[in-house]
């Protein structure tokens, strides 16, 4: 998983800039997996087992930025959804159907979706629905490889 080790190291480097939650336990993602009714890339799983969601800020924030409005940051940022988030939107956009759910919120408000059946990132514009949402990136280990070389730079909108 060599997107994953890239990641790694390049959380490391950005020290304070990366923002990420503690990892979900193989209980809660086993668990999140029965909820959202698919079985999930291991990539994804071992990201979540790392990271339950977060995100890299920009350097145009200051460290005290990030350490005292981490909620306003991680707002203008492109950041991963945590577990509970990707439920709870899942749950209250019908958009969301058995076929995809959401993994990203971009700094633009909109969502990045990961389709199950081919694990394909797509842009889920919430103005158009589902049958015109576009791929962005071929799976979700393509998206964390885009999002680890970039520092949290994505191509968002296809």
């Amino acid at each position: 998983m060599r997107a994953l080790e890239i990641f790694k190291a390049k959380k490391q480097a950005l020290g304070v800039r990366s923002v990420f939650n503690a990892g979900a336990g193989k209980a809660e993602i086993k668990a999140f997996e029965a909820k959202i009714g698919a079985r999930l890339p291991e990539i994804f799983k071992e990201f979540y087992a790392l990271n339950d969601g977060g995100f890299f800020a920009d350097d145009s924030w200051s460290e005290t930025d990030i350490k005292e409005n981490a909620n306003g940051v991680k707002w203008n940022s492109n950041h991963f959804l945590s577990l509970s988030e990707i439920l709870k939107a899942h749950a209250d956009d019908e958009a969301f159907t058995s076929n995809a759910m959401p993994v990203m919120q971009t700094s633009g408000q909109e969502l990045l979706a990961m389709r199950f059946d081919g694990g394909e990132i797509l842009d889920a514009f919430h103005e158009l629905p589902p049958q015109y949402w576009s791929e962005l990136y071929s799976s979700f280990e393509a998206l964390l490889l885009a999002y680890a070389e970039n520092e949290g730079a994505l191509n968002t909108i296809a």
